[in-house]
């Protein structure tokens, strides 16, 4: 690997950024998208550095450019899948950056290459803006994708937990999720939704049991 190679530049642009050197890494970063050229995928991995070094701007600018190259270069399955890299990275920039972001995610996902992943981290920016249905069916999209995407199962049970229509859908969601991952990352929160979950169902059982028995 040379040292002018793509990877090494980018090699140490992040190890210069992980030490606060953050002038030798945007020259170093510079020089890898000028290193890049033309090749729409090296051109990416340096717009998903710039994503990870929080300089989403510039990210989404090359990142544009690497599309355009690698769709003109016949080349849609990778495309969609580095545009759903990048676009997920740039959720977490602020909101002026994120919404170009969300729509290019959206954009990733129309694709029939987009990988599950995508539709997961979609899902996840529908429910932080309260936009739950969209959210819940972009999980279940996520799980047709990838049945492995274990993860979805306890993301569509939380997304669904407080919706008093969904009670069921949400309690199958979380049993399946801790079925197939009983010592997961989220078990304990699992098992604690599940628990209020089946205490509020119970609650309203026993109060649609009470309206109707009989007056004497």
């Amino acid at each position: 690997q040379s040292p002018q190679s793509v990877p090494a530049l980018l090699g140490r642009a992040r190890a210069d950024h992980k030490l606060g050197r953050l002038k030798e890494a945007n020259e170093y970063l510079a020089r890898a998208a000028s290193a890049a050229g033309t090749d729409g995928r090296r051109l990416m991995e340096v717009a998903l550095a710039l994503a990870e070094a929080a300089m989403f701007k510039r990210a989404i600018k090359l990142g544009t450019q690497a599309l355009k190259l690698m769709r003109g270069a016949d080349s849609p399955h990778e495309a969609a899948k580095y545009e759903a890299l990048l676009s997920v990275k740039l959720l977490v920039a602020p909101r002026a950056v994120a919404l170009p972001a969300m729509r290019m995610l959206e954009h990733a996902i129309a694709s029939t290459y987009a990988p599950a992943v995508a539709y997961l981290e979609l899902a996840r920016a529908y429910r932080s803006q309260g936009k739950i249905e969209k959210a819940a069916s972009t999980f279940r999209e996520a799980l047709i994708r990838d049945n492995e995407l274990v993860i979805a199962h306890y993301e569509l049970g939380l997304t669904l937990s407080k919706d008093t229509e969904r009670r069921d859908e949400a309690l199958s969601a979380l049993s399946l999720y801790l079925k197939l991952r009983p010592r997961g990352k989220w078990a304990k929160r699992a098992h604690g939704l599940l628990a209020a979950l089946r205490s509020t169902s119970q609650a309203k059982d026993g109060a649609t049991k009470q309206k109707k028995r009989p007056v004497k």
